[in-house]
């Protein structure tokens, strides 16, 4: 295994330029140069992070919540997307595009040490962005999700008693929506707001103005605009399966944190890539406002070419994944950076 361990080493570094020895992933101070980033960076296939990269996009103090905006971050997207209708993601447990074990219930962890899996994606389902976002907040794993919906407030310093009834009458009209919307609204499961496909200039192009259009050295250096632009809006139980991306890719990080675990091509075979069979959650409302998850599986069958392996797995199984995908966890540790407010990924 010594001779194995010191192949991938040397292998890293003739590929990547980085020992695994080093501390990682490079991390720039300041956007580079067009020609830098083009010559250490693109041409090299080397990731790296920039701090400072979108310091002057208004979206760093609008967003965040508790930032900028005339109030919280939350009200400025609510009020600026308040008449959009965006694509929400739910799963049992926050990992969208991810193995699940068909022998088990769909809220069940995963786990690839026995049974059948399937490659599950998220129930995807239109709804208002306020409410949206309220259901990405406050989710919890396997809870149900309550929306609150906004009481209406009358400005009317007077009124005549006729006055008074009708504000009643609009009160009373108001709560029963309010209860309709929010019986409407309750799910269960971790939250998610991304759709992919180009969604911040689709869904999102409310925000155009809070963002730069392209990131101007990097376009220079690759010589294109973006072919999308995504927006990833979760909370700490939203997870990314192990996967690989076939553009280059410049990930900005606007609130909160992004933790990545990475790894060089030339590890490709660490993965222990399979075929598995294509499903995606369903969730069925009951009559009281409550639901559940359940997998269907595609039809005609569809096989998914999806990594096997969980980084982290449950301390039940560590034992048996560890045994059978002994190249990844036995093999050198993945690059593991954190992108905070204002960060930007080249990967």
């Amino acid at each position: 295994m010594k001779e194995i361990e010191k192949v991938w080493e040397e292998v890293r570094e003739l590929s990547l330029g980085w020992s695994s020895r080093s501390n990682g992933i490079e991390r720039l101070e300041s956007p580079p140069s067009p020609i830098r980033f083009l010559r250490e960076f693109v041409s090299q296939n080397k990731p790296c992070i920039i701090s400072n990269a979108i310091s002057h996009w208004p979206a760093l103090s609008l967003w965040p919540i508790g930032g900028g905006g005339g109030g919280c971050g939350c009200s400025y997207l609510s009020r600026v997307l308040s008449q959009s209708l965006v694509s929400l993601h739910l799963t049992p447990h926050g990992r969208a595009d991810s193995l699940v074990q068909l022998c088990h219930d769909s809220s069940s962890d995963h786990t690839t040490s026995s049974a059948v899996c399937c490659f599950a994606t998220a129930h995807v389902e239109r709804v208002p962005f306020p409410r949206a976002l309220d259901l990405v907040l406050n989710s919890s794993n396997n809870s149900d999700l309550n929306l609150n919906g906004s009481t209406a407030t009358s400005t009317a310093t007077s009124a005549t008693d006729t006055d008074r009834t009708r504000m009643k009458d609009t009160r009373r009209n108001s709560k029963k929506q309010e209860e309709e919307d929010q019986k409407k609204w309750n799910m269960a499961g971790v939250a998610y707001l991304q759709q992919q496909n180009d969604c911040f200039r689709t869904e999102y192009s409310e925000l155009a103005q809070d963002c730069e259009a392209h990131i101007p050295w990097a376009t220079e250096a690759l010589g294109c605009l973006p072919e999308a632009v995504n927006l990833w809006i979760g909370n700490h139980l939203s997870q990314t399966w192990f996967h690989k991306d076939h553009y280059e890719n410049l990930y900005a990080v606007v609130s909160g944190e992004k933790h990545f675990l990475l790894l060089p091509p030339t590890d490709v075979h660490r993965m222990y890539i399979g075929n598995y069979p294509a499903a995606h959650y369903v969730y069925e409302k009951d009559e009281n406002g409550g639901g559940e998850f359940r997998l269907e599986m595609e039809e005609p069958a569809r096989y998914v070419p999806w990594c096997s392996v969980n980084p982290y797995p449950s301390p039940e199984d560590e034992e048996s994944e560890r045994s059978k995908y002994p190249l990844y966890f036995n093999g050198p540790k993945p690059f593991h950076c954190t992108l905070k407010a204002g960060d930007l990924l080249y990967l």
